[in-house]
Order: structure tokens, then sequence, then C-alpha cells
């Protein structure tokens, strides 16, 4: 169980990027998805979001959409994914989700 202090921390990169590397902890909820996925985030909205991409953008637009909706305590992690990465601090891979292999495109 995580600590109530701890802040959640969510990458927002697709899912295939969360799946090469993302920071120990870190949930995955793309940006593109977020507002859909609001339900999926603490039902305290004061609670302590912190928020990465690979380079700021998508993380940006993140925090915008949460504060519309409500949640307080947010943060952007500075450097997102690149700065945490070169820095060689630790980061978990995890496998990625194969879809379904299509024999012949053209038949969709």
């Amino acid at each position: 169980m995580k600590n109530e202090h701890q802040p959640l921390l969510i990458d927002v990169r697709t899912e295939g990027e969360y799946a090469d590397g993302h920071l120990p902890g870190a949930i995955n909820i793309p940006h593109k998805e977020l507002e859909q996925r609001l339900a999926e985030l603490p039902t305290a909205k004061n609670n302590h979001i912190v928020l990465y991409c690979r380079s700021g953008t998508r993380a940006g637009i993140a925090k915008k959409i949460l504060a519309k909706n409500g949640f307080t305590k947010l943060d952007h992690l500075s450097g997102d994914y690149i700065a945490w990465s070169k820095k060689g601090l630790p980061l978990v891979k995890s496998k990625a989700k194969k879809g379904k292999k299509i024999s012949n495109p053209c038949a969709l």
C-alpha cells in the first residue's frame, strides 16, 4: 500500500512509451485519455499528484486538465523522463501489450 504522504506519480505518455521504461511506482494514463479516466484517480482532489511525460508538453496539458477538474496539489516533474533517464536514475520496463496481428490489413 502506498504511503499516504507519497505523491501519486502519473506517466502521461503512451502505453508503448510507458512499457519501454517508466519511473518506479508510476501509473500510466496517457494525456489523451485523462479526462475519460478521472475516476481512476483519488477521490480526494487535494491528494498530491506528480505528472511527467517525455519532455514536458503532455504533462503540462495533463496538469491543466486535472486543475480544471478540481485537483489542487499538482506538480510537474522537473526535466521529465528525459532528464530522469539521462541522470541514470531507476527505471522500470514492462512488456508492451501486443495487438492482434492482422494478416491482411486491406480486409479491414
